[in-house]
């Protein structure tokens, strides 16, 4: 995801985020339900095409952690 489509997702999200408090604040139920199913779509969205590189890199590098020797388990404590 690129730093432009990052920016733009974030301000979609605020933005509906303002509709959902304006919905609140209204009374307007239907509308906040609304707005919160958007917002968990792009929360999911954000996820996987955001943070799941950086999840799975996360996952990988513990992986690779586990199968270290008990020599280099020991240097990589000292860090």
């Amino acid at each position: 995801m690129s730093k432009q489509e990052l920016q733009q997702t974030f301000k979609r999200r605020a933005l509906i985020l303002q509709l959902k408090d304006e919905a609140y604040s209204s009374g307007d139920l239907v509308g906040e339900e609304a707005a919160k199913a958007k917002i968990r779509e792009i929360n999911a969205q954000l996820q996987e095409r955001h943070y799941g590189p950086i999840n799975r890199e996360c996952e990988r590098l513990s992986n690779r952690r586990e199968k270290l020797s008990d020599k280099e388990k020991r240097q990589l404590a000292l860090w």
